[in-house]
């Protein structure tokens, strides 16, 4: 069964760097390849107001160098999610493995 869990570190806000312990790609599926995408929503709208994909050893920085919850703050529901691009058919297709959830101080 594939998994992603939040490492232990600094509480996770706006700024702070996270990462992340995944299990269950698949054994074709290595290295870079490996992939995660952090989402982050404004709680009162809903909105998604960050987002950053990179590969499941990357370190990722909540809200990123740009976006618009480092440019407005608050609080945020974040997503990770364990993914990677099938490229065996005639369209590449985003297979998500698995996901988790957290809350992000502003």
């Amino acid at each position: 069964m594939a998994s992603i869990v939040l490492n232990p570190g600094l509480p996770p806000a706006l700024g702070v760097p996270v990462s992340f312990t995944t299990e269950g790609y698949p054994k074709k599926v290595k290295g870079t390849l490996q992939r995660i995408e952090v989402l982050a929503y404004d709680l009162i709208t809903g909105a998604l107001i960050y987002g950053e994909g990179g590969a499941a050893a990357d370190s990722f920085l909540l809200g990123g160098g740009w976006s618009l919850w480092k440019q407005q703050g608050g609080p945020a529901h974040c997503v990770a999610n364990a993914f990677y691009f099938d490229n065996s058919g005639k369209i590449q297709q985003y297979v998500q493995i698995a996901s988790t959830q957290f809350e992000a101080a502003g």
